[in-house]
C-alpha cells in the first residue's frame, strides 16, 4: 500500500543528449556576451538594445 499522498512512480529519467549541452553552453555564452556588451555601453538606449537581445536568446532558449 502506497504511503498517503504519494504521487505517480515517477518516470525513469532520460539522459542527456551532447547536443543538448552543447546548445546549452551556446545560449550561455550568448548572454554572457550580451552582458558584457551592456557593461561597455550603460546607456538607455544600450539597455534598451541588450534587453531586447536578451529577450531574443530567452524566446529561442524555450523553444
Amino acid at each position: 500500500m502506497a504511503p498517503v499522498g504519494a504521487g505517480p512512480a515517477p518516470e525513469a529519467e532520460k539522459p542527456v543528449e551532447p547536443l543538448e549541452l552543447f546548445f546549452d553552453l551556446v545560449f550561455v555564452f550568448a548572454i554572457t556576451q550580451v552582458t558584457a556588451r551592456l557593461a561597455d555601453e550603460p546607456t538607455s538606449g544600450g539597455l534598451g538594445r541588450g534587453l531586447l537581445v536578451l529577450a531574443a536568446i530567452c524566446w529561442a532558449w524555450g523553444a
